[in-house]
């Protein structure tokens, strides 16, 4: 079971890493953090068509959580912790079978105040077991954060809050990143930080 109470200590170090109120100057990097690390799903399917996305178990930022029925929630005295799967897009089409998923989650905790953060990962099949290979963290703390994707040429775009300093209530910028899909995964293609929608 997740510590909520914890969760707290982990907006602050969030805050830090993407931009809340304790961040310092922006950062030149974007604020959409990447990772490579592959993880194995003991379930198994004929196709990624066949995973059922809505009910496996997710790291994010360290915290574990499994979905029911595409949702999760927990309730604890002065905190909480929800996630929903808000979309799934299989892609790579080869021979009628997609070769590759990209789902994206959306998780929001707190305690005395709340964070809001978007999820993105992606699947393959290997040897029928489903396994993640890169995931998308982005703070989602603005408004029109998000992710676009168009299955047919591969491109991403996963919009978020930018490493600016802004107060927490009140962000300045966001992200806007794009990525093309290759063989090795998604790489990032372009970056712009613009003002974020008020």
């Amino acid at each position: 079971m997740i510590d909520l109470r914890s969760l707290t200590i982990r907006s602050f170090a969030l805050a830090l890493a993407l931009g809340g109120p304790y961040a310092g100057a922006q950062s030149r990097q974007s604020a959409i953090k990447v990772t490579e690390e592959a993880v194995t799903y003991k379930t198994t399917a004929a196709t990624l068509e066949a995973v059922k996305f809505g009910e496996l178990s997710y790291s994010l930022d360290g915290e574990t959580i499994a979905l029911r029925k595409g949702s999760y929630s927990l309730q604890e005295e002065g905190s909480f912790g929800n996630a929903s799967l808000d979309h799934t897009w299989p892609f790579d089409i080869q021979g009628g079978k997609a070769r590759h998923a990209l789902v994206s989650l959306a998780y929001t905790f707190g305690g005395g105040s709340s964070q809001c953060q978007g999820f993105l990962f992606v699947f393959e099949l290997r040897y029928g077991h489903p396994v993640a290979i890169q995931q998308f963290m982005y703070d989602a703390q603005v408004k029109g954060s998000g992710a676009k994707f168009d299955p047919a040429t591969g491109k991403l775009t996963v919009t978020g809050r930018s490493n600016d300093g802004s107060p927490h209530c009140c962000p300045k910028n966001v992200d806007v990143v794009t990525y093309a899909w290759t063989p090795k995964g998604f790489v990032q293609t372009g970056r712009r930080v613009v003002p974020a929608p008020r």
